[in-house]
């Protein structure tokens, strides 16, 4: 395919013209293009039996005919400028100007109710949300991104009367995001609800991924009688879904699955934005269909300016590599094997999901050194969060914690909404010293008050492990103990404490290796960890 020539159909201009999420390439044969810079190797190929029998390529295309999403326009445009061919990109439905004069430092401040002078970092993603048609803005978690969602969404509404749809990855966090854009709003601009049995209307909605995919018809999943069953649109879902003008996806590095990027690409937005400290990860496919659904980055702020300007908290991390932390290696096997003749063996490691579950879930080495830190860090006075994703792995850790005489609070998924409220705020009032907590919280949640944070296993996504660590970078004090515990017994689980490390240096965070840690029962001698040391050297 490479070696054909690039076709033109015709003797008109090149040209890639865009209408809302989807773009289309005329003036080519999109045959001869659109493969080449949009098709994409699926980081997981290699565990399907058709590309592993031949019967698949592994190969994913983000386009059909001559459509494509298009937040993708400006690669395909880089590919033909690579190619010597001129193309033209025409923007059909996005051609509102805004008058921007308004938006000022003082634009949210009201004297009649609550608000805020907007930051200069947050000045700058508002303006550069309604400056664009389609974009992300990257700031680190606890900047502010409610915020500046809010800005946005009421400017478009005073300024043009377009609404807004925002959309929220978690109940939880969806609530919160509405409860302060009616803080900021009064009853200048109504705010609506779709999330948790809400349908609320307002010229700006905000909703959860979950609730909106009810726009359309899908298969029932569930009960043995349900399976297979039709369940139909929701009208008024499919209405918001279609004619609000503007998009805005919080947490925007999710729209990269196959659910959110299919909400994206049949919005009828006019303007389309995405959110996130963590937006882009180098990994093709999942890039390419985060920037197909938002658009690229269009406004980035460093977590070291915040830090530097003292609206960020400074994140300290010790990540514990010992076997008293963390237990003995897992067993191996040998497995003989004839290469050119050669009769060989090879190292055979348990699977990761088995791994995960001895190493971490069902290790009591590795548990109580979890609550050894986290009973230290208490008595150090400082608010602690513990966090972990299976629910078994959270009742043992309860179960430690109570056993410890540590008082806590817990929440999971189960967990009543007004229950995860109280949480907070017995947590930031500092009548509990401890919460423990799934991935619930891993991202958009605002906890304040948090001083340090217990990672009782190793996530092997680099995306999640900086939103964790995010969790205590709001500037409720100057910094942020981190303890990431590395479960030694297995090479995966080492490899992705690897790949944690290089992420939270990436971000600039400060990364130490601790390769001590008493044993059970052996009593520390100095400190068990090195944060009142940090910046002595000590």
């Amino acid at each position: 395919m490479g070696d054909r020539p690039i076709v033109r159909t015709t003797g008109a201009p090149i040209r890639i013209r865009v209408r809302g999420a989807m773009a289309e390439l005329h003036g080519l044969d999109p045959g001869k293009v659109l493969p080449h810079c949009l098709s994409f190797k699926h980081p997981e190929a290699r565990h399907s039996r058709a590309y592993r029998e031949g019967d698949w390529d592994g190969m994913v295309s983000l386009f059909s005919g001559r459509a494509f999403p298009a937040g993708l326009s400006q690669r395909v445009i880089d590919w033909l400028v690579q190619h010597d061919l001129r193309v033209e990109l025409v923007e059909l439905r996005n051609r509102e100007p805004i008058d921007l004069s308004r938006l000022t430092p003082t634009y949210m401040v009201d004297p009649t109710k609550p608000g805020f002078e907007l930051r200069e970092y947050q000045l700058g993603g508002a303006r550069a949300m309604l400056e664009n048609v389609r974009g992300i803005a990257k700031a680190p978690t606890g900047s502010g991104k409610t915020e500046t969602m809010a800005i946005v969404a009421r400017y478009f509404w005073e300024e043009l009367g377009w609404r807004t749809l925002v959309i929220e990855p978690k109940l939880g966090v969806a609530i919160q995001t509405a409860r302060r854009f009616a803080l900021y709003y009064g009853s200048d601009v109504a705010v609506g609800l779709f999330a948790g049995g809400h349908r609320d209307i307002g010229p700006v909605i905000v909703a959860t991924a979950q609730t909106m995919l009810g726009f359309k018809p899908r298969t029932r999943k569930g009960s043995k009688r349900a399976v297979g069953r039709i369940v139909q649109a929701d009208p008024l879902l499919r209405d918001v879904v279609r004619q609000y003008e503007v998009l805005i996806f919080d947490e925007c590095h999710r729209t990269s699955s196959e659910t959110w990027f299919d909400l994206a690409m049949q919005s009828g937005a006019r303007r389309r934005f995405g959110l996130s400290a963590t937006p882009i990860i180098d990994e093709d496919l999942r890039d390419a269909r985060l920037i197909g659904a938002t658009g690229p980055v269009i406004f980035s702020v460093p977590t070291s300016d915040l830090i530097a300007q003292g609206y960020a908290a400074r994140p300290k991390i010790v990540m514990v590599m010992h076997e008293n932390a963390s237990g003995p290696e897992l067993p191996v096997r040998f497995e003989t094997f004839v290469r050119n003749g050669v009769r060989l063996q090879r190292r055979v490691t348990v699977p990761y999901a088995e791994a995960y579950e001895k190493a971490i879930v069902q290790n009591d080495t590795h548990n109580r050194a979890v609550i050894r830190a986290v009973a230290w860090l208490v008595e150090k006075k400082r608010q602690v969060i513990v966090l972990c994703r299976r629910k078994s792995h959270f009742l043992r850790l309860a179960e430690l914690l109570e056993e410890a005489g540590i008082e806590f609070a817990a929440v999971w998924g189960a967990t009543d909404v007004s229950d995860r409220d109280h949480a907070k705020r017995a947590f930031a009032q500092r009548r509990i010293p401890v919460a423990l907590a799934t991935t619930i919280w891993d991202e958009g949640e605002d906890i304040p008050s948090v001083e340090a944070i217990v990672l009782a296993e190793g996530v092997k996504v680099s995306t999640n492990s900086r939103q964790r660590v995010g969790r205590g970078m709001r500037p409720d004090s100057e910094d942020c103990w981190v303890v990431d515990f590395v479960p030694t017994g297995h090479p995966t689980l080492i490899e992705h404490a690897y790949r944690r490390a290089l992420a939270y240096e990436s971000e600039g965070y400060e990364v130490r290796v601790l390769d001590t840690w008493p044993a059970v029962g052996e009593q520390e001698s100095g400190e068990l960890l090195p944060f009142l040391s940090w910046d002595t050297g000590v």
